[in-house]
């Protein structure tokens, strides 16, 4: 028997002996289940395929630093972030957002649900030897993390030495940029017309979304194309804030850093060449007033970060 197949075979003894149970308690389709089950196993199997590559699983596990550190029950930081990246950010989002319209018994997932979610996830995987799983995977190709870092170079670039550096401050060699990155990848939902900068960043804060799908609304969009014609940083919260797709995430921020821009979140000042990392990260908020709460508390921060938090507050108000 080939290798691949056991770590398949762990995955699907997760999927059902846990995830599909929880979710068909709280009265998820058959469904939708079945789709989100597809692109959790999709999202692990491509995670442990490259586990044994330090510097790639950093980079990809960095992107969870921000909520993983805040899990439960105790796990290696490694593990408490592959739930965040593979799991959390998965099409589970989908269920948990205002959007999602739940039919017969079912209900949109609650905080609790996720973290019994990710719970019982992280007490699963805690006990698997991921080194040894991963020397048993043969990845295709075009395993979904390998193709997406190398479709977005800028910002993998970017995630990897925030990943691999242990300095708060880091200057490395920008990547080129042949083409000047575009959006057109994301479905634009309705805009609207006339919109002025002040009045896209309200909408950005404030509008509705599942937080998984490749769409693009009216108040991102504005705010994105206002912060290319203003040569200006683009101020979010946390990488969950832009968006739970990973793909979603990606474009968008090699659209900023690729034209040029910095991305500036709670927790890190990241341009082409130069970041500035916040010495411990900060939980991402869950509404405009924890969001705001981070931008203005500077501990650990330099002051060149403090600084742009700052106008962070002053531009949402």
């Amino acid at each position: 028997m080939g290798g691949a197949p056991v770590a398949h075979e762990i995955i699907e003894r997760y999927l059902t002996d846990a995830l599909r149970p929880q979710l068909t308690d709280i009265g998820v389709p058959d469904r939708r289940i079945k789709n989100i089950s597809a692109s959790v196993s999709e999202q692990m199997m491509s995670c442990i395929g490259h586990w044994n590559d330090e510097p790639f699983r950093n980079a990809l596990l960095v992107i969870g630093d921000e909520e993983g550190e805040f899990y439960q029950p105790e796990a290696t930081a490694d593990i408490r972030n592959f739930v965040v990246v593979t799991l959390r950010n998965s099409m589970l989002e989908s269920i948990h957002s205002d959007t999602y319209q739940p039919s017969g018994k079912g209900r949109r997932l609650t905080p609790e649900d996720i973290k019994a979610i990710t719970s019982a996830a992280i007490e699963y995987f805690m006990k698997i030897d991921f080194q040894a799983l991963a020397k048993q995977i043969n990845l295709p190709k075009h395993d979904k993390y390998r193709t997406l870092s190398k479709e977005y170079p800028v910002t993998w670039a970017a995630l990897t030495q925030i990943a691999n550096t242990n300095t708060q401050v880091i200057r490395y060699n920008p990547i080129p940029v042949i083409a000047k990155p575009s959006l057109d990848k994301l479905e634009r939902q309705h805009e609207k017309q006339g919109m002025c900068f002040e009045e896209s960043r309200a909408q950005m804060m404030h509008i509705i979304a599942d937080g998984y799908s490749l769409t693009i609304d009216y108040g991102l969009f504005h705010t994105l194309q206002n912060v290319l014609a203003r040569k200006s940083p683009f101020l979010v919260d946390s990488f969950k804030g832009i968006s739970r797709n990973i793909e979603k995430l990606l474009i968008i921020m090699e659209f900023v850093l690729g034209n040029d821009l910095p991305v500036i979140t709670s927790n890190y000042l990241i341009a082409n060449g130069y970041i500035e990392c916040r010495l411990s990260p900060v939980k991402p908020g869950h509404d405009i007033e924890g969001m705001k709460s981070n931008w203005l508390n500077g501990e650990g921060l330099t002051e060149n970060h403090k600084g742009w938090l700052g106008i962070a507050v002053e531009a949402y108000g």
